[in-house]
């Protein structure tokens, strides 16, 4: 049986409330935190004067990541 919205009666019972993440949620982006960390730890602020600098830093500190360079997990900000 259907209501007049076109909404299943069983549906309208449940109260199914959907909800819609943020347009820029970067703690639900797990990729955001390396990038996070690139920028605020491991980058100088003269690594920001050229792109070849900054480009040299980010692949400087991505090779790293792993062996001397570690990122946790367990809290993102």
């Amino acid at each position: 049986m259907q209501t007049n919205a076109g909404i299943p009666s069983n549906m309208c019972e449940t109260w199914i409330i959907p909800l819609f993440p943020p347009p820029y949620s970067p703690h639900l982006n797990i990729a955001e935190t390396p990038w996070r960390i690139i920028k605020g730890k491991w980058t100088r602020p003269t690594d920001f004067c050229s792109t070849e600098t900054l480009l040299y830093a980010a692949d400087r500190a991505l090779a790293d990541v792993g062996s001397e360079l570690k990122i946790s997990y367990a809290y993102m900000a």
